[in-house]
């Protein structure tokens, strides 16, 4: 049997590129730039992780 290939959750990039964001928000002093930022990745992460598959 072949096993399907492992692959993050859907969700799994946003929830990992907020909690980026919010370091690197946290650092620079602007949270709210970071998260968005961190969504972005996150939503950038999620999209190539489906299509990679």
């Amino acid at each position: 049997m072949t096993e399907p290939k492992k692959r993050l959750p859907n969700g799994m990039g946003i929830a990992f590129g907020m909690g980026f964001g919010f370091i690197l928000g946290w650092l620079f002093d602007e949270v709210v730039w970071g998260l968005a930022i961190g969504i972005l990745i996150g939503t950038w992460v999620d999209y190539f992780a489906q299509r990679r598959r």
